[in-house]
């Protein structure tokens, strides 16, 4: 089942988004900003002409202004209106499907947690103090399911491989490189588990490495030479952003728990 199945929001004319449109006219008495248009079908496609190709900056800022009055609506310290929060949930649909796609290859349940995140993170948004209500949203759904697709139900493999040369790909046939990449994921978040657990390294400084890993896997980047291509450009720009950080910081920070790793677990036996 896809995400919008999943919550029930395929059909923007039926459920809760019928009852969003219904509504919408009252929360734009209360919040102007949301005038700009109808329901939640018309804001869809209002915010892709917004922040699409060519939108400038001022354009983003508006756009931005009318997700966070729709924030507010649904959120339970404001509005607390479940329609308003699927219409939020709605509209991001497209940045919630990306997240199930690109984690697809590790987990049969990408839709489903990408689902039930996505809605968390809409109820949970803290609009009284953040802005940039998409990408802080999608990033906090994008981390926490990763976050829960890598450490949840842990299979035994030998914790003491080396994490960095796990994250090179092999040539190999299609099938048989899915295996792989479930396989060094696993192999790769037990040793980080490990290190969390002999505080080796932090929690964070944990999901920073496994954010860092799966955007050189979706970049194309873990077969670069130095850090498996967790230092690309492309690489530190995406988690970057998702983290709200400096490129530079996230650099930083993942050598550092890098190097502790290295240091503690050198001379262990690596796992063929």
């Amino acid at each position: 089942m896809s995400v919008a199945t999943l919550l029930g929001i395929e059909d923007p004319g039926k459920g809760h988004l019928a009852e969003a449109a219904n509504r919408w006219s009252t929360w734009a008495e209360e919040a102007p900003e949301l005038s700009v248009v109808d329901g939640p079908e018309e804001l869809k496609a209002w915010l892709w002409s917004m922040t699409g190709r060519g939108a400038t900056p001022s354009m983003r800022d508006e756009a931005d202004l009318v997700l966070g009055a729709l924030a507010r609506q649904a959120s339970p310290h404001g509005g607390d209106d479940v329609a308003a929060a699927m219409a939020l949930a709605y509209v991001l649909l497209p940045g919630a499907k990306a997240i199930a796609a690109s984690l697809s290859r590790i987990t049969h349940d990408s839709d489903q947690v990408v689902a039930s995140q996505l809605w968390l993170e809409v109820r949970a948004y803290r609009w009284e103090r953040l802005t940039r209500v998409a990408t802080n949203i999608l990033g906090n759904t994008r981390r926490e399911v990763l976050r829960q697709v890598i450490f949840d139900d842990c299979t035994l493999v030998d914790p003491c491989a080396d994490a960095w040369q796990l994250l090179e790909t092999q040539s190999r046939p299609d099938v048989e490189d899915d295996w792989d990449t479930v396989e060094r994921t696993w192999r790769l978040r037990l040793l980080l588990q490990r290190a969390v657990t002999e505080k080796v390294i932090t929690d964070w400084d944990r999901t920073v490495l496994m954010t860092l890993a799966q955007a050189a896997h979706e970049h194309g980047a873990a077969t670069e030479r130095g850090g498996g291509g967790l230092y690309s450009a492309a690489v530190l720009t995406t988690v970057a952003q998702d983290l709200g950080w400096s490129a530079t910081t996230v650099r930083r920070r993942a050598q550092a728990s890098i190097r502790a790793i290295s240091r503690r677990y050198a001379a262990l036996p690596v796992a063929s």
